[in-house]
């Protein structure tokens, strides 16, 4: 099966995030934004679109902010929407 993801936003975050999708492998990495014009990324389109790929892709919030990344969150996870992890292969977690 294929690993798709959308991710949302299209700042600094959202540029650290991708990197990591592309590191994991992912076959497609979409970039959703309020504006089709992306800060650091291309935007493929905006989050009103966000429902054709509900069923086929996986959803990452790439917002700094964390108010609205928190209430953006929030927004998908009442809608079903299911979510991708992003940890990079070369993250360490200390033993204590």
């Amino acid at each position: 099966m294929k690993k798709k993801v959308v991710i949302l936003g299209s700042g600094g975050h959202a540029c650290v995030i991708k990197d990591i999708f592309e590191t994991l492998g992912f076959d497609e990495i979409l970039v959703m934004d309020e504006t089709l014009e992306g800060y650091l990324l291309n935007v493929n389109f905006t989050m009103h679109e966000r429902q054709k790929y509900k069923k086929t892709h996986q959803f990452f919030v790439a917002i700094g902010d964390n108010q609205i990344r928190k209430r953006l969150s929030s927004i998908l996870l009442n809608e079903g929407f299911q979510f991708a992890s992003a940890i990079h292969p070369s993250a360490l977690i200390a033993k204590t």
